[in-house]
């Protein structure tokens, strides 16, 4: 185990490359471990071109705590732990501002990053920027804010996560901006954003130009999107495939936006609306922004939404096939008798 502790400002532990300079650890501890202390946390530190190899017993890959802006610059943290020892490829926790750029955390028994704010320190400022986080008993990437008051950001920018056994990205924290990022054959869903069992709520996040296939992986109902307990979440020009629901939006969460175009191609070859549950809401939810022309199958677009409360409540449609002038265009129902609508051509 390396061990740092109270490390000064600006340090940088250099290899020559992750297929060269190996650290293996042999022993049941952190192979890195990075400790500031409270009041006089070091900032800057670069640890760059290594990679650190785990095995069945060892804890943690890399763990930083009382730190700031910590850069990892094509770091590989793999296989750490095994069955009943949990270990991450990364766990920076109550430090803030780290940044991954082109590392990999694969074949970890827990997640594959962990960033979690504590006590004294928001994680904010998060940033990844390419690399792949693959193969995680848990989570290929775990980011929770400490508190609802924390001042968080962060970005993902061209990230790949594939063979997790949970979720991609599991989203905890506030303003996160996911961006050209790539999921597959993730098992739970590609990203899970916010957690129904959590009490707070989470603000702010963007989803844009990424790409979801489980390629089935997870069986039947594997998700591209979950969002839970989320207020503010745009997702925009992303495109699933072989999913069996493309995104999916639990109550109590509002101020959900689907952007102009979605593409979902389930198994490349979906004709049937009604059976692909394309996007799907469990709850009504206030405000609702749907663009029009935001599900796309194949070259065919198909305009139709459904927001419903349950089998005998309240259900809007939005159809608009506009095959002729009398064609419903709004459907308002409260049961299958009373029917209120306005028609393409303007009637009500």
């Amino acid at each position: 185990t390396l061990t740092f502790l109270n490390f000064a400002d600006s340090f940088v532990i250099q290899g020559e490359s992750p297929n060269s300079t190996i650290l293996k650890n042999t022993g049941t501890g952190v192979n890195l471990r990075i400790d500031g202390t409270i009041g006089s946390e070091p900032g800057y530190g670069c640890i760059e071109s290594i990679q650190f190899l785990g095995n069945s017993n060892s804890s943690h890959g890399v763990h930083v705590t009382e730190a700031g802006r910590t850069k990892f610059d094509r770091v590989w943290s793999l296989s750490n732990g095994s069955g009943s020892s949990a270990a991450s490829g990364f766990h920076y926790e109550n430090a803030w501002s780290p940044s991954f750029l082109e590392c990999r955390a694969d074949n970890n028994s827990n997640y594959g990053v962990f960033l979690k704010g504590g006590t004294n320190h928001d994680i904010n400022g998060a940033y990844f920027r390419g690399g792949a986080y693959s193969s995680n008993t848990l989570d290929g990437i775990y980011i929770e804010a400490a508190t609802d008051d924390d001042t968080i950001s962060g970005e993902l920018l061209n990230v790949g996560f594939s063979n997790n056994v949970r979720n991609g990205i599991f989203c905890k924290t506030p303003c996160l901006r996911i961006i050209g990022c790539f999921f597959e054959f993730n098992q739970n869903a590609g990203l899970k954003i916010g957690d129904a069992s959590d009490a707070r709520t989470l603000f702010g996040a963007t989803v844009v130009n990424s790409f979801f296939d489980p390629l089935n992986n997870g069986g039947a109902n594997y998700k591209g999107i979950i969002i839970e307990e989320a207020n503010g979440v745009s997702i925009d020009g992303c495109n699933f495939k072989n999913v069996t629901t493309a995104i999916e939006v639990d109550a109590p969460s509002k101020n959900v936006t689907i952007g102009t175009l979605c593409v979902n191609r389930k198994a490349g070859t979906v004709t049937n609306i009604a059976s692909v549950n394309s996007i799907l809401f469990t709850n009504h939810l206030e405000p609702l922004a749907i663009r029009q022309e935001q599900i796309q199958y194949g070259t065919s677009s198909v305009n139709k939404f459904k927001v419903e409360s349950g089998t005998s409540g309240f259900r809007f449609d939005i159809e608009g096939n506009g095959s002729n002038s009398g064609s419903t265009l709004f459907r308002l129902l409260k049961d299958n008798s009373t029917v209120f609508g306005i028609r393409n051509d303007g009637r009500f």
